[in-house]
């Protein structure tokens, strides 16, 4: 077992304390994995390296996070046809599950992302310019029915 399960936060500080008590122990019996299922998934988990710290790596991480090919603008227009696109070939795939049910499963729509209420989206993002103070105009253009970019005019 590579874990322990608690109920209630009494029960986790007293298995912590019993941890903590047990490494600082020097002659406490440890565990070993010995099935090699769970010696290879602690394996894959953790990563040891000897030479850089990992507050080095995270520095590095964000510096290159400003390097200029990353940091460009994106293309809303490509992103648009793209989103388009996908939509026109979910219909085409309904289209021929009606003609050929045999053949073609007709897609359903996910409702864990349930389509978006235009106006109510654009009252949300009015209210949210109101809040903030926000002195530029700002719109709503919608990609789909869950998708929507909001841009300055």
């Amino acid at each position: 077992m590579l874990g322990i399960k608690v109920n209630s936060k009494e029960e986790l500080l007293k298995k912590v304390n019993q941890i903590f008590i047990s490494l600082n122990t020097p002659n406490t019996p440890r565990k070993k994995l010995e099935n090699k299922d769970e010696l290879n998934t602690v394996r894959e988990k953790l990563y040891i390296d000897e030479n850089e710290l990992a507050a080095e790596k995270i520095l590095k991480l964000w510096e290159r996070l400003n390097e200029p090919n990353i940091s460009k603008v994106n293309n809303w227009l490509k992103f648009y046809f793209f989103v388009n696109f996908l939509n026109f070939k979910k219909k085409i795939r309904n289209f021929m599950a009606i003609i050929n049910p045999k053949k073609f499963k007709v897609l359903e729509n996910s409702r864990k992302f349930p389509p978006l209420d235009v106006n109510d989206i654009n009252q949300r993002v009015s209210t949210f310019i109101n809040l903030l103070g926000i002195k530029k105009n700002l719109k709503c253009k919608f990609f789909s029915e869950k998708t929507f970019l909001i841009k300055s005019k």
